[in-house]
């Protein structure tokens, strides 16, 4: 059986595409981490050089996570 790789190439990053675009839907997994929790991973990737793309997905979601409690508390959770 031959494999065509000129389509495996187009597949793969298709398919993360579409479970990382469907990953993003719903509730956050970073709602239920405590104030302090959130802060420490906000620091962390503060600090962080050279992300990969999946850190920086991460990221982007402890950030956004951040945002969403600044506006429901009126104060800065994450400095």
């Amino acid at each position: 059986m031959m494999i065509d790789l000129r389509a495996a190439r187009l597949s793969i990053p298709a398919t993360l595409f579409v479970l990382l675009t469907l990953g993003g839907c719903g509730d956050s997994k970073f709602k239920d981490l405590s104030n302090s929790e959130l802060q420490d991973k906000f620091f962390m990737c503060e600090s962080a050089s050279g992300l990969s793309p999946g850190g920086a997905i991460i990221c982007d979601n402890v950030r956004r996570e951040c945002d969403n409690r600044a506006k429901k508390s009126n104060r800065t959770i994450c400095l």
